[in-house]
């Protein structure tokens, strides 16, 4: 007899309740039932990772998303969130592949873009960062932390009338964004910062 596999998607919502509600124990162990029932839903896994990311069980959460698309490899969003993960492990090369394999499979994400930008920022790619943060910007022009990132790439790049524009909108749209307000500071004090060509 069949296990019904509309219940591992019922367990699945309620861990991503849970994970709302940052109940990650909880959400964990809804989510383990859900892949009890199904260990080939993707969607179990994909859950696993975002849980696991919360709780900066990085290598643990790696290992779900990878999980996941080895069922599943058209799924854009988990591609995004595998290349955060790798961010945060200081992977920023392969940060970069996975935010690709999402702009392959979707190439309006402007997460996917943010994400390729970030790793390529903490790499010193600035050009190449910029060019990123320019698609995240062409879709969403509030993304106050595109504006500072782009802003920042702008400072290290020696360019800085624009950097500060950027650093000055970001602020705009929040204010209380602390690398934003530490590169304008170093913009005022030392008027040939940067330095990272």
């Amino acid at each position: 007899m069949g296990i019904e596999p509309r219940y591992a998607e019922a367990y699945t919502q309620r861990s991503i309740v849970y994970w709302y509600l940052k109940d990650y124990d909880r959400a964990l162990e809804a989510n383990q039932q859900a892949l009890g029932i199904d260990e080939t839903y993707d969607h179990g896994w994909f859950t696993r990772g975002l849980i696991l990311r919360a709780q900066e069980q990085y290598s643990r959460a790696l290992e779900a998303y990878n999980q996941g698309l080895g069922l599943n490899p058209w799924d854009d969003w988990a591609w995004t969130n595998r290349s955060l993960v790798l961010w945060a492990m200081g992977e920023y090369e392969e940060a970069i592949v996975s935010a690709e394999e999402a702009l392959n499979l979707n190439s309006e994400s402007v997460q996917a873009w943010y994400n390729r930008g970030a790793a390529q920022s903490a790499l010193k790619d600035y050009r190449g960062a910029i060019e990123s943060y320019d698609e995240v910007l062409a879709r969403d022009e509030k993304h106050a932390d595109a504006l500072t990132g782009r802003g920042v790439a702008r400072f290290h790049l020696g360019e800085h009338e624009d950097a500060m524009m950027d650093l000055q909108a970001a602020l705009a749209l929040n204010p209380e964004d602390g690398l934003a307000k530490e590169t304008l500071e170093a913009l005022s004090s030392d008027g040939q910062g940067g330095g990272d060509k």
